[in-house]
């Protein structure tokens, strides 16, 4: 069985952040020594000072890995500048833990690198990356090269405060950016996972005629993209380039075999910012010359009642979980607003007394089409039953 411990602390000083988080999984795991322990610092926190007296406090000898985070979720509830940790122990399955400490220049080898070391196909792979350094597609794209498509991989890329500057990754005592680190459980396993974003198409199917560097939209249907999205806010364009977080680009279909026939989004990608002196568009992730998009529209009702929707749908297949997993977007909680915690306030009441444990990312990863996939904008519900 799988036995498990969720925490979180909040203080302002982060040594005592970490000590005082590791003795509250103490008291919570009850004597018993965890196996592995996945850790979410609040990006306000220094992640190093943090890492160091959590692991003096609980002892070396627990793998860890983890990441800085936008926002933190701990048994149901979304909470910010926590530091947050799950604890996992259990006779009848196996934990690994690896990571890459550099995969910028190349991120395709990086996830190939950071996958071979997995000593066989787990049952569960939960991968945190630098949701800001690296092309976090191609980091996948490794990952599913190593251990075949149709290995479980989720997670979701570490995050800062908000304003871009950088990310952390943890691997035992060690602090990293730039990288991925990932957990891998072995042993009898289920699991359900769905994703939604509230998000709905809006307009005509357009092509992607000019990408440049793997995220920089330079041009749509042989027109600057920054016009075309000016056009298409409207009146609210005088919010930009703040509105954009609310506005993002729907990827219908990926590169040369695409055709503007297919309206249907197959998942999303933040506007982080524009080029003015290019026309062009900065996205959060990576977008393939030729693709179609179309341009997309939300409300705070639509981006609340997509997480109940995902939450629920991973009910029906899997109705007695041990642990909700939650990967949701940092651009979610500042659409929401003052509602963020609304959120999963369903999702929550659906599950019970499940533990719950998750972050706001910069990225989340989830499969589409059988391949694990880097999205923008959703909430992934994540149900693991052992």
């Amino acid at each position: 069985m799988l036995n498990l411990a969720v925490a979180s602390v909040f203080h302002t000083d982060p040594r005592a952040a970490g000590i005082d988080l590791a003795k509250e999984l103490q008291d919570e795991l009850d004597g018993a020594t965890a196996d592995v322990i996945v850790l979410g610092v609040g990006a306000r926190h220094a992640p190093k000072p943090v890492v160091e007296a959590f692991r003096q406090t609980l002892g070396a000898q627990t793998q860890l890995v983890g990441y800085s985070s936008f926002a933190e979720i701990s048994q149901g509830e979304a909470v910010v500048h926590s530091v947050t940790a799950l604890a996992l122990h259990s006779s009848e399955h196996r934990f690994e833990t690896v990571s890459i400490d550099d995969a910028t220049a190349d991120p395709f080898a990086g996830g190939k690198q950071l996958a071979t070391q997995l000593s066989e196909k787990p049952a569960l792979v939960l991968v945190f990356f630098d949701g800001l350094a690296l092309n976090a597609s191609a980091l996948l794209r490794g990952v599913e090269a190593a251990l075949g498509p149709d290995a479980p991989v989720y997670g979701g890329g570490a995050g800062d405060v908000g304003d871009f500057s950088g990310t952390y990754q943890i691997h035992g005592d060690k602090v990293i950016s730039g990288g991925a680190v990932a957990v891998a459980i072995y042993g009898p396993l289920q699991i359900a996972a769905v994703h939604r974003s509230g998000w709905q198409p809006m307009g005509a199917v357009r092509r992607c005629t000019r990408v440049a560097n793997g995220n920089v939209l330079l041009e749509v249907d042989h027109k600057p993209a920054l016009d075309m999205y000016r056009t298409y806010l409207g009146d609210r364009v005088r919010q930009m380039p703040g509105i954009a977080v609310e506005f993002p680009v729907g990827i219908c279909g990926v590169g040369e075999e695409s055709s503007v026939e297919n309206e249907q989004i197959m998942f999303l990608r933040t506007v982080v910012g524009v080029d003015e002196s290019q026309q062009a568009l900065i996205l959060a992730g990576e977008i393939q010359k030729n693709s179609t998009i179309r341009m997309t529209a939300t409300t705070k009702e639509d981006v609340i009642a997509s997480a109940t929707e995902a939450t629920t749908e991973a009910l029906t297949q899997l109705p007695k979980p041990t642990l909700a997993l939650f990967f949701t977007c940092m651009a979610r909680k500042i659409v929401l607003g003052p509602r963020y915690k609304d959120e999963l306030t369903a999702s929550m009441a659906l599950l019970g007394d499940v533990p719950s444990f998750g972050f706001y990312t910069y990225g989340e990863v989830a499969p589409v089409d059988g391949h694990s996939t880097v999205h923008s904008q959703v909430c992934v519900t994540l149900l693991v039953q052992g």
